[in-house]
């Protein structure tokens, strides 16, 4: 229903897909991210991560923090120039299921096994 449009005299408006917040949830790792989109059209992304959710000592935690254009397709790719010089690079797909998320070069980029790599749905 609020994918629809809707129609307020002759100007009309739409749900966007791509704005919202996404969650990630497994036993031992979470991931939730918001995607807010801003007056020039870029969006502003930024995300929490925890691996190792049930350790005794607290959970690894890493934070995602930029803006981007959307692509065609849904996409927007980030890229983080590292001090190793393998740039860290993550892609988000969007879709009417929800948004899919993948990482180039992720491995120390957020503590240690902190990704955020993986399907994510749509928060109510």
């Amino acid at each position: 229903a609020f994918s629809n449009e809707v129609f307020f005299g002759n100007a009309k408006t739409s749900q966007e897909l791509i704005s919202g917040h996404y969650v990630r949830n497994s036993s031992y790792e979470s991931a939730e991210i918001k995607v807010q989109k801003l007056q020039d059209g870029r969006y502003h992304i930024s995300g929490e991560a925890l691996w190792g959710i049930h350790r005794e000592y607290g959970p690894h935690m890493g934070n995602l923090d930029f803006v981007a254009e959307i692509q065609d397709n849904n996409i927007i790719k980030y890229v983080f120039e590292k001090f190793d010089n393998d740039p860290y690079i993550t892609t988000f797909l969007f879709s009417s299921e929800g948004l899919t998320i993948s990482e180039e070069n992720w491995y120390g980029m957020f503590g240690a096994n902190v990704s955020f790599s993986g399907e994510y749905t749509r928060a109510q």
